[in-house]
């Protein structure tokens, strides 16, 4: 039976390479995983916010004289003024004495030195005299 403390012997620079990619491949892997994480979790509290936005605007149409109800855009609105609210209003649509209301929120994803993609949310009702 050998001695584990009197082994002379150690591990060469090729095994040690190789655990050190082995560990480099898990940490990036690692941090790449991360990252998507994060994307993801700042893309869903966007479209939350957007929704919230036109949720909003909706609930505050249908407390508005129907007479007053008209098409409407609102620029740099919530957080960083990154979004954008239009109102569109269409009259006697699906019948006559009715208005059927759309609210729009796009925002532009921040991508420094990257295109900007542009994203939306739509919310329909309708409303009756």
């Amino acid at each position: 039976m050998k001695k584990f403390w009197g082994n002379k012997e150690g591990f060469t620079l090729v095994e040690i390479m190789v655990a050190m990619i082995v560990l480099s491949i898990g940490l990036l892997s690692f941090f790449a995983l991360n990252m998507a994480i994060i994307k993801s979790n700042v893309f869903s509290k966007a479209i939350t916010y957007a929704t919230n936005l036109a949720q909003e605007k909706i609930e505050q149409l249908k407390n508005t004289p129907y007479a007053n109800i008209t098409n409407q855009t609102e620029t740099g609105i919530g957080l960083n003024n990154a979004f954008t609210r239009t109102t569109t209003v269409q009259e006697g649509v699906p019948q006559a004495n009715m208005k059927t209301i759309t609210v729009t929120v796009t925002w532009q994803e921040m991508k420094p030195f990257i295109s900007q993609k542009q994203h939306k949310v739509i919310l329909t009702t309708a409303i009756t005299q």
